[in-house]
């Protein structure tokens, strides 16, 4: 998958939304488990922030000057702080794990989410298609092979 980078990004976009499923899951049980929910919150910030690097470090980059892509950048700054406003809710609530405390992750888990969702079909249905259309074959191979080595 390393010489074809949409399908790379593809991938990862399915994998951040199980992640994501698994968190809002985590959050909506009732008591919910902190330590379970703080663990799964913050494997799908790791995994969403890589993610974010490839896009910003590599792709963005190729397709910049062709469309939506300052959009989807001002989109991934919302995203970081929605995902930092989620940080601090987990952080309360493994500090006071009260239900006030997990209503309050939850809502912050449907914030990213929601927010998430419609980002990921912009870029799927914008970004993606618009760099698969513009960017020659070998110019995209290079681009999976740099998101590939970014760990």
């Amino acid at each position: 998958m390393a010489d074809d980078p949409i399908r790379f990004l593809l991938d990862e976009h399915e994998r951040l939304k199980g992640l994501l499923e698994a968190v809002a899951g985590a959050a909506a049980a009732d008591p919910p488990d902190t330590a379970a929910l703080v663990e799964q919150a913050r494997a799908f910030g790791a995994a969403l922030a890589l993610h974010e690097r490839r896009e910003e470090e590599v792709l963005f980059p190729a397709v910049a000057g062709m469309g939506p892509v300052q959009l989807v950048l001002q989109e991934h700054a919302r995203l970081k702080g929605l995902r930092d406003a989620l940080d601090a809710a987990l952080a309360a609530a493994a500090a006071a794990p009260d239900a006030a405390a997990g209503a309050e992750v939850k809502r912050r888990v449907d914030e990213v989410a929601y927010c998430l969702s419609g980002h990921m079909m912009k870029e799927e249905q914008l970004v993606f298609r618009m760099a698969q259309a513009m960017l020659p074959p070998d110019r995209l191979a290079e681009l999976g092979a740099r998101m590939a080595a970014l760990t």
